[in-house]
């Protein structure tokens, strides 16, 4: 399943780039964040490929080992190529300008490369320490380059980090910044603000145990429950505007089923 899981995210992103390079439907300054969600979704794919051959139960290193390989590639996929999606959106931000108030919780969508493939390269050293040892063929496929591969992701996940961090101040910073101009107005695109967080909090807990780190239990544990609030109040919003008929029929005062019984 997992397999034929790669096989979608992988026709799905190649085909938005020949979308986007063979059609109009996509231009510079209507660029959105969006677009790098199925990029996201190459970095996830990495991430449920090493946890599945580190904790599924007696998985052997030859079904193990074409899976890390394949998610190391997935990892290049989804955080390379967004680099190249993150230079088109910082053309189209310094040229055309920041989106409009209400899509600004967009902006966050941009973190998740970083912490997804962050997560990735976490979990993917995990999953090479268990099983190249065991493979034990060819001069990378062994227990030392296995340590070393854990050892590395380490220091390039935090790289990512890095990234992610400038971009969910930025993106914090235009939201905030909305917020006191009362420029913002709920709608669904809020949830947007979760996934992408969440990639960094499941980085974070990697961290936490690789390196024995109180600091990143702390920091998973302030991720988690700013997460779980972030989560409420959109249910709270959502739930409001399905009751107004904001969501689902448009404003009740523009409803004619609920003028009738305003009426009655």
């Amino acid at each position: 399943m997992w397999w034929l899981g790669t096989a979608v995210m992988i026709t799905i992103a190649v085909m938005v780039f020949v979308v986007a390079a063979k059609t109009d439907v996509i231009d510079l300054a209507h660029l959105s964040p969006s677009i790098i969600l199925p990029f996201v979704g190459t970095a996830t794919d990495a991430v449920i490929g090493a946890l599945v051959v580190a904790y599924s139960y007696d998985v052997s290193a030859r079904l193990a080992i074409p899976v890390i390989i394949v998610s190391y590639l997935l990892v290049g996929v989804g955080f390379w190529v967004a680099m190249m999606i993150y230079a088109a959106y910082f053309a189209k931000v310094i040229t055309h300008g920041l989106p409009p108030a209400a899509q600004t919780p967009s902006l966050i969508l941009l973190v998740g490369p970083c912490g997804q493939s962050a997560a990735a390269l976490l979990f993917l050293g995990h999953a090479a320490m268990t099983h190249f040892g065991s493979y034990d063929r060819g001069t990378v496929l062994q227990m030392t380059p296995g340590m070393t591969f854990a050892t590395v992701g380490v220091m390039i996940s935090l790289t990512f980090l890095g990234l992610g961090v400038f971009l969910i101040l930025f993106g914090l910073y235009i939201i905030i910044e909305t917020a006191f101009k009362r420029e913002h107005q709920y709608s669904l695109l809020w949830w947007s603000t979760i996934f992408p967080l969440a990639t960094f909090n499941t980085a974070f807990i990697a961290l936490a145990k690789d390196l024995d780190s109180p600091t990143f239990r702390v920091l998973s544990t302030i991720f988690l429950l700013a997460l779980l609030v972030n989560y409420f109040i959109n249910w709270a919003f959502t739930i409001r505007d399905i009751y107004l008929g904001r969501l689902l029929n448009g404003s009740r005062s523009n409803n004619p089923a609920a003028n009738r019984v305003k009426e009655q």
